[in-house]
């Protein structure tokens, strides 16, 4: 019995679906098979670390990232797999001013965004070329993430 498919993404900052990998679920009531840890701790380079951190969730990247580490290496269904878990601020909370004076007299307002009153965890499965899937299904804002990318196996 054949499960919901992966869809591969090329790797440019607005993700575009370019194929398809199967998934191979185990039938009669099994579970699906369960990805393995091979590596913890993996540092990713190159366009993959912008990519990752930046693209996928199509949110501008402030710098030039040259790597991301403490990544996973996982084998799935016989492939191998990077995977980024990611923390994302939900609902920010409101935002501050405050002025104050400087020695020179100078009057300085600072303007602060609201921090996040909660978080969501978020997991990127991608090999050093396509960003493959994310979960949870549903982003930060509540919607699906740009993209169209399936939702991770668990």
């Amino acid at each position: 019995m054949r499960g919901a498919p992966i869809l591969a993404a090329s790797v440019v900052m607005a993700i575009t679906v370019v194929g398809i990998v199967g998934l191979t679920m185990m039938s009669g009531g099994g579970s699906p098979a369960q990805p393995q840890v091979v590596r913890d701790n993996v540092t990713v380079t190159g366009k993959m670390a912008m990519e990752v951190t930046c693209g996928a969730f199509a949110i501008p990247c402030p710098i030039l990232i040259a790597s991301v580490d403490n990544i996973q290496l996982i084998k799935y269904q016989g492939d191998y797999y990077y995977v980024r878990h990611a923390s994302f601020g939900t609902d920010p909370g409101p935002a501050t001013t405050t002025t104050s004076t400087q020695a020179d007299g100078r009057v300085v307002t600072t303007i602060s965004a609201g921090q996040p009153q909660s978080t969501l965890e978020v997991t990127l499965w991608f090999t050093n070329s396509t960003v493959y899937c994310i979960s949870p299904a549903d982003g930060p804002g509540g919607g699906p993430w740009p993209g169209n990318l399936p939702t991770c196996p668990e």
